[in-house]
Formats: structure tokens, sequence, C-alpha cells
């Protein structure tokens, strides 16, 4: 018998603790597994609300259809059918108080067709220029890692890091573009700049060597994003629903790991205390927590890795959603949603148009809107209170888009320390993590801090753990 307590119920945990089961049955390896959850529910920061026909993300809200991990996961526990393509496309930047779209064509932020973007009022002439200089730039990386605006200085210039690449990027991450590793989020930079000269270069070669495809004219062949019907929180209960054979503990936290007992009817390499009182006997602990949570967990086995996961920084951010009568709302929203860019000063970072992104959110006389606060650096903002949240939200759809009646409701969130920071020489923080834990055999770090933020990435770290842990339980 095998015997895995996973820690940490978000959805890297249960990916992992999913696959450890289906894997083992495949191989007829008799497996004990136990998934400890601190919080109230399933799923981490992904969390939906479904209330009053509407359907109303906290977290993530997409799955990014060429990291398949996510949508292969969703069709093997029997919900593909369920996958939906995002309703609208394209999005904007506030820029000088108006809303510009984001030039179509844009790959890793680089144009891959000129028109649109010689087009483009986001960008004057000048910075136009600029970018385009990119294609004459020699190849120049510096040894080891750089951060995102560095790179993006160096390659297109100071407009478009203001204007596209900050917003943008820094907004997946919630982080500084100045700190952030481009190594470890967007290692496809330096690829193009190393192997094609330039960004734009790549670009063109990519373009030149891809075989010619129909333009396709359907939302759903067209769309880079999908969802689930009833949001995403119906994979965390897909998957909770396919570990009805396993030991599931919501509400109840770990104190500590301790070595095992190697005498007894039943020896295991760890026993894993929890804070009622329980023991759990393992034979492999699988920790996929926040890693200042890893960090105390492991400060007495490992103080090395320990270390190392402290090191890793996290932000904190917030959000507010407002939901009106479609009448409320002037004119058509055309997209999905736009970004801001640090340089405004103002407390949103980003405001996305659900309803029109998504069409399971509401019905079609709702217009339901997500104002998103807090990054690396404007962290004081996610201490607002729910009034100044909301007045702040407000505000900002009446300045942008000029909704000025109230909203019909009103709801506020908080992910504090919720975002880990992908910065520079983030990958060798990964690396001294895990080869300290190479002494510590059965204990594996894992999550949305390590090897990817995002839900796909966290699915496929899941998964490559589970086949670790199988791979030496099955070997020994």
């Amino acid at each position: 018998m095998l015997r895995v307590t996973v820690i940490g119920g978000g959805i890297t945990g249960l990916s992992a603790a999913y696959a450890l089961s289906s894997q083992a049955k495949e191989r007829g390896v008799r497996l004990s597994c136990t998934v400890v959850e601190q919080e109230s529910l399933w799923g981490g920061k992904v969390r939906t609300l479904q209330e009053d026909g509407l359907v109303l993300e906290f977290g993530p809200d997409a799955l990014l259809r060429r990291k398949p991990w996510a949508t292969d996961l969703c069709r093997r526990l029997g919900i593909g059918d369920k996958l939906v393509p995002t309703k609208k496309s394209g999005a904007f930047v506030r820029w000088d108080g108006q809303l510009l779209p984001l030039p179509e064509g844009l790959s890793f932020l680089v144009p891959t067709r000129l028109e649109p973007f010689i087009e483009s009022p986001l960008f004057s002439m000048e910075g136009k220029l600029r970018l385009l200089g990119d294609y004459t730039l020699p190849a120049s990386p510096p040894e080891g890692d750089e951060s995102l605006g560095a790179f993006v200085r160096r390659r297109m210039g100071e407009e478009a890091l203001e204007r596209l690449a900050e917003p943008l990027l820094s907004g997946i991450y919630a982080g500084d573009i100045d700190r952030l590793s481009v190594m470890a989020t967007f290692p496809q930079l330096r690829s193009m700049e190393k192997e094609h000269g330039g960004l734009l270069k790549a670009a063109l070669a990519q373009k030149k060597g891809a075989p010619e495809t129909p333009r396709q004219t359907t939302g759903a062949a067209e769309s880079p994003f999908v969802s689930l019907d009833g949001g995403l929180g119906t994979l965390i209960d897909a998957l909770v629903a396919a570990l009805h054979d396993q030991e599931l503990l919501l509400g109840v936290g770990v104190r500590e790991i301790l070595r095992g007992d190697a005498q007894g009817a039943t020896p295991a390499r760890y026993r894993v205390s929890l804070e009622d009182g329980r023991v759990i006997a393992a034979d492999a602990v699988v920790l996929t927590t926040p890693t200042y949570v890893q960090a105390r967990l492991l400060h007495g086995l490992a103080p090395e890795a320990a270390e190392a996961l402290r090191s890793i920084e996290y932000a904190s951010v917030a959000g507010a959603i407002l939901v009106y009568p479609k009448s409320a709302v002037p004119g058509p929203l055309n997209g999905t949603g736009y970004i801001v860019p640090r340089s405004d000063g103002g407390p949103v970072t980003a405001c996305t148009w659900a309803s029109d992104k998504w069409g399971h959110v509401s019905d079609l006389d709702t217009v339901v809107l997500r104002l998103h606060f807090g990054k690396a650096g404007r962290e004081d903002v996610t201490g607002w209170d729910d009034e100044q949240l909301i007045r702040a939200a407000r505000t900002e759809v009446e300045r942008t888009m000029g909704v000025r009646e109230a909203p019909a409701r009103t709801l506020v969130y908080r992910w504090p320390l919720g975002m880990p920071q992908y910065n520079v020489g983030h990958l060798d923080r990964v690396r001294r993590i895990e080869e300290s834990l190479y002494a510590l055999p059965g204990v594996y770090a894992t999550g949305a801090a390590f090897h990817g933020i995002g839900v796909p990435d966290c699915v496929r770290q899941g998964e490559e753990v589970a086949a670790a842990v199988l791979a030496e339980g099955v070997k020994e």
C-alpha cells in the first residue's frame, strides 16, 4: 500500500491526487491518498459563485487553449462537453482617458501583422519606429536572467513597455515588470532573439514557415481561451467527486511534518501532524500550498529548502464585481475588457467585461463588470475596506465607460499574498528547492509558485509530481 498525503486542496493538489488515483488503478498499485485543505472550500483561488442566474469568478476565469493540460483533464473527468470559448475577442488599453484597442495580430507582444500596428492610435510615430527598429538591432542578450522590463526596453523601446508590455505582462503575475524574470515567465522571447536575431525577424520566420490555413469564422475556433459552462469551479467539483474513494479532509490545517517511525506494524517515512490532533502516516508527502507555508512545514526537515521557499515573494490582489442592468451601460462592449498601465497611477489595474467575455456569466439583460486591484508595489489598495473598493470601481467605470447608475449588486473579494512573484533569478531559486529536497526522499514541493501560475500549468505540475511519486513508490 502506497500512502500519500497531499497538503493543499487547490487546483495543483487536487490534480495531483486525481492523477495519483487514476494512474495507480491503471498500474495495479494499491493507494491510500489523503488530501488536506485548511480552508473551508476546495479549489484554492479557483473560486466560482453561482447565484441568481449569475456565474461570478473570484479567481482565474479562463484556460489557455494552447496549454492543453487543463482541457485534457476536463475531458478525462467527463466535463469536456462543458468547455466554452469566449463570446467576444479583442481587448483595450486605457490610455490618456480613452479606450484604445490592442493592435490585431499580437503574439507574445510581437506584431505578426504590421498594418494594424502602424495604424494603431495607441503608439506615437516615434514609438512605432522604435519598435520596428527591433528588426535591425543586433541580438545582445545578457548572460543569465533578465527582467521583462529590461528585455522589452532593449528590444522594443520605452513606449512599447509602458503602453503594452507592462499592463499586459505584469497584470498576469500582479508583478513589477522591472523585477519579473523573462526566463521564468516568457522564455520564448529570449529564444526568439537568440535563434532569429530579433523579435520581428522571429515573427516573420514563423509566419513564413506556417502552413496556409483558411481563416476560421466561428468564435469557438478562433478563441485562444476557454472556460466551463458554470465557471471554472465546475472543474473543482468534478475533481472532488472523482476522488470519492480517497480521504478528503477539509477545514483542517497541518501543524508539522515529522520523520516517521520505522518500527511497528505499519512503518512510514513521515508523520503528518494535523491541527486537530490527528496524525497521518505517509510514504510520500506532496506540498502544494503557497511557498511560505511550505517553508514553515519543511523548516525542521529541510532547512535549506525552507530558506529558498521563503525567498519567493508574493503580492496581494483584490477585486470588485459590479452588476448592472444592460440599460445602465452606454453602448455595446465590443471586447473582453481593458487594462490600465501603471503610469496611470490609479488603483484599478484592469476591468473585465465578464458578461461580454463569456456567454454563461449572465442573461442578455445583465452586465457584469469585474474590476481588478493590486500588484507588486500597489498592494496598499487591497487593504481598503469594501466600501472604498466599490467606490473606486464605480468611479473607474463612470470615468472610462460612462456608467453613472448605481449597480444592482456589488461583491468584493481579496487574495492576500495570493500571487507568487517570478522575479529575476526565480529558476535558480526553484532549482535550489528541488535539489535540497533530493535529500528528503518522498517529499515533493510544487504549485503555482514553481513552474507556471495559470490553471493549465498547475494541472501539469500536479500530474508530474503524481508520476514522480508513483515511479518512486513502485521502484521501492
